[in-house]
């Protein structure tokens, strides 16, 4: 790992003293969606032990989360974690400061209370980089692959046959999945088609980053009636069927783009609640329940906020993984 060298270099030039570095054993026992987000490695100064948080190039957590995430992680190791990114924004070291959360940024600032560091050496602003957001419909394309078979070759016509798309936005996913570098677009014959050589393991952290959450905004309605034929199962009452997790006291259905001509103000008087889809979640259903990994994106910042729920959905795309 090319910048776990770099930063042991940097460390080791700022401090003055040696010090080792080697993978974190209990890294295992972690939820998933923190070994996605980080790398992890105990660090030995002298007699002093601390845990690397390394994030991953893909990784745009902010202060907060990264405190939160911290704390999970301190209820495996007991000793002080340390934050460690290839680059990170003015703003953002000034709250990781203000948070008193310790950090290193090789080339520009440590930052390590513990030790009584502050150590700035030099400050290189950077423009934050926009991350891109896949479109829908390739989202919808790699949802499809993930829960399919791997190995094999995507055609236009088969997927936009199979996902109610043109063959004209098809050729665009595949554009867009070229521009990303996720895969190879060939041809055979007149027709194109991709086809991804890893595992879908691989595939899901490649894109996961650059995937949105599908749920453009939630609504409460006075009857949820009307919804549980037609709707899937959504949210924390589609994560209960996939866990041991209570379903909410409040239902969860998902659709696509509709007009809702009843929506209330607050759930106070709601007998359900409708997530409003920017694709439509029939597609990939299950037995009247949402496809896992749409319903992973729809909940990942709500595992920020609850550790059971961070548990439950990991243990929910194992199966798939």
């Amino acid at each position: 790992m090319e910048f776990l060298n770099y930063l042991s270099q940097y460390i080791q030039k700022v401090l003055h003293v040696s010090i080792k570095i080697h993978r974190w054993p209990k890294q295992k026992e972690l939820p998933f969606f923190l070994t996605d987000l980080y790398h992890f490695y105990l660090m030995e100064v002298k007699d002093w032990q601390s845990l690397l948080m390394i994030a991953k190039a893909d990784t745009k957590s902010t202060p907060a989360e990264i405190k939160k995430q911290m704390n999970l992680v301190e209820k495996k190791w007991k000793g002080p974690c340390i934050y460690a990114s290839e680059k990170i924004s003015s703003y953002n070291r000034d709250r990781l400061i203000t948070s008193q959360i310790p950090f290193i940024i090789p080339g520009n600032q440590m930052c390590l209370p513990d030790l009584g560091l502050d150590l700035r050496e030099r400050f290189i602003q950077q423009k934050e980089k926009t991350k891109k957001n896949l479109t829908p419909a390739t989202q919808v394309v790699l949802i499809h692959v993930l829960l399919g078979h791997e190995n094999r070759r995507f055609f236009t016509v088969e997927l936009a046959d199979k996902l109610n798309y043109t063959v004209m936005t098809i050729n665009r996913t595949f554009d867009e999945l070229k521009a990303g570098a996720i895969g190879e677009v060939l041809w055979q014959g007149k027709e194109r088609y991709w086809t991804f050589s890893g595992t879908r393991k691989e595939l899901w952290r490649l894109t996961k980053a650059h995937m949105r959450d599908p749920v453009k905004k939630r609504v409460w309605v006075p009857d949820i009636k009307p919804f549980k034929k037609k709707c899937p199962m959504a949210g924390s009452s589609a994560l209960a069927h996939y866990s041991m997790l209570n379903p909410p006291s409040l239902p969860i259905y998902a659709l696509k783009d509709i007009d809702l001509t009843e929506v209330l103000p607050s759930s106070e008087e709601a007998k359900g609640e409708i997530e409003i889809w920017r694709y439509h979640p029939n597609l990939f259903q299950q037995e009247g329940i949402v496809d896992p990994f749409s319903l992973y994106l729809s909940l990942e910042t709500e595992a920020l906020k609850d550790e059971r729920i961070g548990i439950a959905l990991d243990e929910m795309l194992e199966k798939y993984l």
